[in-house]
Order: structure tokens, then C-alpha cells, then sequence
């Protein structure tokens, strides 16, 4: 629900059935397009390793049971408000940047994250591809690379690799050139049932899903430029 909707916060328990809080909180802030949401945890006043464990995997907010529902609230508005603050300025920095012809120069941060980039596409087919091989590619150790990764990109190494593999296989599926199989093996999945479990956990429906949406978003399109 939350990778298919449009959500401006997560109120988690930790202790669910099925899929935990942690366990959904790190599904959250390991994925691009809905880490931005803030999560607020609810735990008992027994649960320290789980506020510990909550604090690593990003959790913005954390709420003892029994708890009030005003305190709650609270949270809840600051949380949404800071959200907003920044998408707010960040907009406002988008208009000025557009009303101004700039000189383009580009930072280390932004020249070292495009060669990783590059490295992964240039193997984004080889299912072997290992962090080992990035980090040799791109010119530095594993742990620096792991090191950056985090920084910049707030998730570690193999998410950030598996994340430009269905980015690929996204972009792939909607050109519409060849079918789900030869679309997983080309960005390096060795297994169809694996890769539709990634890419469903990443875009919020299974790759057939996103086939079918996009053929029928093309059908309209066609059928908007005969009218």
C-alpha cells in the first residue's frame, strides 16, 4: 500500500504478525521512492533493543504504550510540518533555479555517484557483479564505497546496485521490446521468481502489473491523439 499510494506518514507497532515493525521500517527507508516518509514506532517502555534497532534503520519517531492521544497528535503535525518545510524550500529553490541561466559545474559527491552509476549499467547484466567489483572499478576500498554509499544515498551498497537493476528493468518493460524473462535476465537476475519479488517490493506491483499499466497508458494515449 504504501509503494502504490500516496502517504504523508507511518504509524508502525513493533510487534506484528507477519511482518514486524523493524522489518517494515527498513523496507521503507531502503527504498528511494518512499523514504522520505517519516515512521513513528510504538513500543512498551521494555523494548530498548527495539528503539535501538529503530534508531539505526532511520525511524524519525518513537512513542511508549501506553501512550496520549494529544502527544500523538503532536508528533504527528511536527513530523508532517517538517516534511513540508523541506519539500517547501526545496521548490522554492527549484523556481530560482529556473528563472536563471547557470554555469554547470558539478560537485565530487555528484561525479563520484555518476561513476558508480556507470559501472553498475556497464555490468547491470552480469548476476555475478559484486560490491568487490565495484568498488575496484570505481578506484577505492570497499568500505570507503560502502562508506559514500551511505552518505549519499542513504542506503548500502547492494540496495543501491539492486535499485538501478529495476530502475533498468522499469525503463525496459516500458519500451515494451521484449517480455518479463528476457527483461530480468538482462538486467541480472538469474531467477524470474526472484527478480518479480524485488521488483514488486520496489515499485508496488508485480512486473506483469507494470506491464499491463503501461500498455494501457500507451492504448489511451493513442486513442487521445486520433480524437
Amino acid at each position: 500500500m504504501i509503494l502504490s499510494n500516496s502517504f504523508d506518514l507511518v504509524i508502525t507497532d513493533v510487534m506484528m504478525p507477519e511482518m514486524d515493525g523493524i522489518t517494515l521500517l527498513r523496507s521503507i527507508k531502503s527504498n528511494t521512492n518512499v523514504s522520505d516518509i517519516p515512521v513513528i514506532l510504538l513500543t512498551s517502555k521494555s523494548e530498548v533493543s527495539f528503539r535501538l534497532e529503530g534508531l539505526k534503520k532511520g525511524a524519525d519517531a518513537f512513542l511508549a504504550k501506553p501512550f496520549s492521544m494529544e502527544e500523538l497528535h503532536i508528533l504527528i503535525d511536527n513530523l508532517v510540518d517538517n516534511v513540508r518545510r523541506v519539500k517547501g524550500k526545496y521548490e522554492v529553490q527549484q523556481i530560482k533555479k529556473d528563472k536563471m541561466d547557470e554555469v554547470e559545474m558539478k560537485g565530487n559527491d555528484d561525479l563520484f555517484l555518476e561513476r558508480v552509476i556507470q559501472k553498475i549499467n556497464e555490468n547491470i547484466a552480469n548476476p555475478k557483479f559484486t560490491i568487490e567489483d565495484l568498488a575496484q572499478q570505481v578506484g577505492i576500498s570497499r568500505t570507503h564505497l560502502h562508506r559514500q554509499m551511505k552518505r549519499l544515498a542513504g542506503i548500502n551498497c547492494s540496495e543501491f546496485i539492486k535499485n538501478i537493476r529495476l530502475e533498468q528493468a522499469a525503463r525496459l518493460i516500458k519500451e515494451n521490446k521484449v517480455n518479463v524473462a528476457q527483461v530480468a535476465f538482462a538486467v541480472g537476475f538469474n531467477n524470474q521468481t526472484h527478480f518479480s519479488t524485488q521488483f514488486k517490493k520496489y515499485f508496488g506491483m508485480t512486473p506483469k502489473e507494470y506491464v499491463k499499466m503501461y500498455a494501457g497508458s500507451t492504448a489511451q494515449n493513442e486513442t487521445n491523439k486520433s480524437e
